[in-house]
């Protein structure tokens, strides 16, 4: 993924807000808006803003956490199976 993070201070954001909106269609692109020459709040499309919540909800979870730890174990053992596998097993 893209990753990118440009700056703008709070009255240059007022002035180049449409252009702002182009920049972050780019996936990985964050804008940082400044005032007083600190950091005051980011800019990001709405589906990225989207997959950050998505990720906060799952982090809060312990169960699911738990879950992904015990799969990464599993993963680091080479206890796991292709997709192509898995569709075997099934019978697909």
């Amino acid at each position: 993924m893209y990753n990118m993070t440009k700056t703008y201070t709070s009255s240059q954001a007022r002035k180049n807000f449409f252009t702002m909106l182009k920049e972050i269609k780019v996936p990985g692109v964050h804008v940082v808006i400044t005032h007083g020459g600190l950091p005051a709040g980011v800019f990001m499309s709405a589906d990225e803003f989207e997959g950050w919540m998505e990720t906060f909800d799952i982090m809060s979870d312990p169960e699911e956490v738990a879950a992904i730890k015990i799969a990464m174990k599993e993963k680091d053992r080479g206890d796991v199976v292709t997709f192509e596998e898995f569709q075997k097993n099934l019978g697909l």
